[in-house]
């Protein structure tokens, strides 16, 4: 709950106010915790999910309008979701020009969205996010930023999500042209310099913090093959 109520602090004051019904979309919303959280009488709730069992939950115990395809697929009208919501998926995608054309597409002008991911930058706060399997792109503020401007949208608010122990980034845009233009860093080569020096020093910065792990193993007798290993709870992340 207090994630939530963290998400929406984060919110505050940014969305324009409106007297009618508003339109929000969460794209894997899991459960739908926090989609249920927006108020159905002033909101129009639609989330997706692809976990058919998550999704099934949030249509029968929340009553949340709830689709199991992708956000690329035809399904969400043009320019009819006023807040679009992403938290901790981006990272899973590999096309990120197809991600952020996708959501160009749904918001109207002046629609926001918001995002989330681990924090590259935090990685005592998270370090199954730091060495998760499954997130095939990593991020700190700046490039979360700046795949976002990269995309066309104009930043309102970048920071950490609250409360304190939970270390994610949050990026909120808003769409503010009417065509999606994929402009990539080209415009931007000094910024493009500096993101690849940052690649450069995160890869020694990791491949230092696995050497220091092994090594504290190893002085504890953990990696002698006759040993046998066994992990409760080995899931992705771990």
């Amino acid at each position: 709950q207090r994630l939530i109520d963290a998400r929406h602090a984060f919110l505050e004051g940014l969305l324009p106010p409106g007297d009618g019904m508003r339109s929000v979309l969460d794209v894997g919303c899991g459960f739908g915790d926090y989609l249920a959280s927006f108020d159905a009488r002033h909101w129009r709730r639609t989330g997706i999910e692809l976990n058919a069992e998550r999704a099934g939950f949030a249509r029968a115990q929340l009553g949340l309008s709830v689709l199991e395809q992708p956000l690329e697929s035809p399904g969400i009208a043009p320019g009819s979701i006023d807040l679009l919501c992403a938290f901790g998926v981006i990272e899973h995608m590999y096309d990120m020009r197809a991600v952020f054309a996708s959501m160009h597409a749904c918001l109207p002008l002046g629609g926001l969205g918001m995002l989330s991911v681990a924090d590259l930058d935090n990685p005592e706060q998270g370090v199954g996010d730091y060495f998760c399997v499954e997130h095939i792109l990593s991020f700190c503020k700046q490039t979360l930023e700046s795949v976002a401007q990269a995309a066309g949208f104009a930043v309102v608010k970048m920071g950490p999500l609250t409360p304190p122990e939970y270390k994610d980034i949050c990026c909120v845009f808003r769409k503010v042209r009417p065509d999606f233009a994929w402009q990539g860093m080209s415009a931007r080569p000094q910024l493009a310099r500096q993101l690849a020096e940052d690649v450069q020093a995160y890869i020694r910065k990791r491949q230092a913090r696995i050497a220091g792990m092994r090594r504290r193993l190893d002085e504890a007798g953990l990696l002698d093959a006759r040993l046998a290993l066994g992990i409760y709870g080995a899931g992705g992340h771990t």
